[in-house]
């Protein structure tokens, strides 16, 4: 008996180190093809300024500019929080600075003399300083005429996909109606930039999968904004970066709005079912209505350490019109397969696992 407890405890091992091999095959095979990418297109010599770099799109974004020997200065309102980042590059490669995109004048050394600038700003919530309009549409736009008086060759904002449909809350409104003043700002004020429009990002340390995974570890019950209905195509921060990089300094891309989608579209109640699935873990999806979402997004300011937003709850339960397609525009003219949502549950859902 004792002989066969053994076996059946080698099988199980055995099973577990099967899979945890195939992960790391996953791995593996994503971090080569990105090395490959990262490579071809050098860029020696080029200095570049992130205006909010070190979010989570930033680091992605740093990680790959630093590989194509860039030159870079990152941009934000702490920079004692972004000094971790001169670790991805050479001595001297990475220069964190102080800037805010709501004060402009701030942001005049940061671009002085650089050869291209990235708008990476954004912010979770509103306060008295830092609203909507501030950060997505006059903010924007003063920072394009700067860029058009310095006569900076290159400038790319980076804003989000899809307007969303009548009657969506006020909140919401004013959140998508301020990117739209944004971009309509940047175009008049610096014809030659280009306008990025990324869906729903995830990754190794997104704010949105991850908590919800460090949820199902602790709660029987989960919230489900919206009934999670609403369609979205979700897309690796790596590759949304890699497109970023490739559209800088590339004179061969004639549009100046770029869509960037997952492969798939899907929605948010199946994600949630693929995390479930693979974590090993079942915990209850409780469907809240819109006006319970908003409630309890206002525990963000009160809760420490609340995992959604106000925004947050809205966003995640309406329908955009843009939404409604998965193409891949921008993505199939730079040359990049995006990576499926699925197959990046071994790189950072692992952890999150029954029994890992």
């Amino acid at each position: 008996m004792a002989s066969g407890f053994c076996r059946l405890v080698f099988f199980r091992h055995g099973l577990s180190q099967i899979h945890l091999n195939l992960g790391n095959f996953r791995d593996v095979r994503y971090s080569l093809r990105m090395m490959i990418r990262t490579n071809n297109e050098p860029m020696q010599g080029k200095q570049i300024t992130l205006i909010g770099g070190g979010g989570f799109l930033g680091r992605y974004l740093t990680t790959i500019l630093a590989k194509k020997g860039a030159q870079l200065r990152i941009v934000s309102r702490h920079p004692n929080k972004t000094a971790h980042l001169r670790c991805l590059g050479e001595p001297g490669q990475i220069v964190p600075m102080f800037g805010d995109i709501c004060i402009p004048q701030s942001l005049v050394s940061a671009i002085h003399g650089v050869d291209g600038v990235i708008n990476l700003s954004g912010i979770p919530s509103e306060t008295p300083l830092h609203t909507f309009e501030a950060t997505y549409a006059s903010g924007p736009g003063q920072l394009a005429d700067m860029v058009t008086a310095q006569q900076i060759p290159y400038y790319i904002h980076v804003s989000s996909l899809g307007v969303p449909l009548p009657g969506a809350p006020d909140a919401v409104q004013a959140y998508a109606h301020a990117k739209q003043r944004g971009e309509r700002a940047v175009q008049k004020a610096c014809p030659r930039a280009i306008i990025v429009r990324p869906n729903l990002l995830f990754g190794p340390g997104d704010g949105l999968f991850t908590a919800y995974a460090q949820m199902m570890q602790l709660l029987p019950m989960l919230p489900l904004f919206g009934g999670g209905c609403a369609p979205m195509a979700p897309v690796h921060a790596e590759d949304v970066a890699e497109a970023i990089s490739r559209l800088l300094f590339n004179d061969l891309i004639q549009d100046k709005s770029i869509t960037l989608s997952g492969p798939k579209q899907t929605h948010f109640k199946d994600i949630l079912l693929l995390m479930m699935l693979f974590m090993r873990r079942s915990p209850r999806l409780l469907s809240l209505p819109q006006r319970l979402s908003s409630v309890l997004g206002k525990c963000h300011g009160f809760v420490p350490h609340f995992p959604f937003t106000p925004l947050q709850t809205i966003l995640l339960g309406q329908t955009w019109a843009a939404s409604a397609s998965a193409s891949q525009i921008g993505f199939d003219r730079l040359g990049i397969f995006p990576m499926p949502l699925e197959e990046s549950f071994p790189s950072y859902l692992s952890p999150f696992r029954k029994y890992a």
